[in-house]
């Protein structure tokens, strides 16, 4: 209960103010908080610290000049080291793409050599014939035999 809770107050935080919620999301979410007394608090106390001190304040609007400098700048940064999506740094280097090449080509390369080496079959090779005369050998007795006359080989081991 108390992830689920995270869970629903971090979404008050990032989409649920910032009104991003789908109408569907929205209604749940609506529904949700007031039906818990701590979440509704949590969001009366969200709102007084995050939107109500900006709803006031004076809108700025800068010249166009300055946003193209912004945008400059931007586009020349490198994309953040933290990012939680696929790693892309790794393949900006210029050696690296021929490190994943190379892992690549060992990895197809191994999967063949073990493919043909099973001859295809599953990893597990066992031969059909010593199974069955092992079999046999541990059921030898058995045959024929009436209830209680005669054990197995493998029931005078265990029992």
């Amino acid at each position: 209960m108390k992830a689920y809770k995270k869970h629903v107050k971090r979404l008050i935080l990032t989409d649920y103010l910032d009104n991003r919620l789908g109408e569907k999301q929205k209604h749940e979410m609506d529904r949700i908080i007031a039906e818990d007394e701590e979440l509704r608090g949590f969001l009366r106390e969200a709102r007084n610290k995050t939107v109500s001190p900006f709803s006031a304040a004076p809108v700025f609007h800068a010249p166009e000049r300055i946003w193209v400098g912004v945008e400059g700048r931007l586009a020349e940064l490198p994309p953040p080291a933290n990012s939680r999506f696929w790693p892309g740094w790794l393949f900006d280097l210029p050696q690296s793409r021929w490190v994943w090449a190379e892992f690549g080509f060992a990895l197809v390369l191994i999967l063949a050599m073990t493919f043909v080496r099973t001859g295809g079959q599953s990893f597990a090779r066992y031969d059909k014939d010593s199974q069955i005369e092992y079999l046999m050998f541990l059921t030898q007795g058995q045959a024929g035999a009436g209830v209680g006359e005669s054990k197995t080989n493998i029931e005078k081991f265990f029992l």
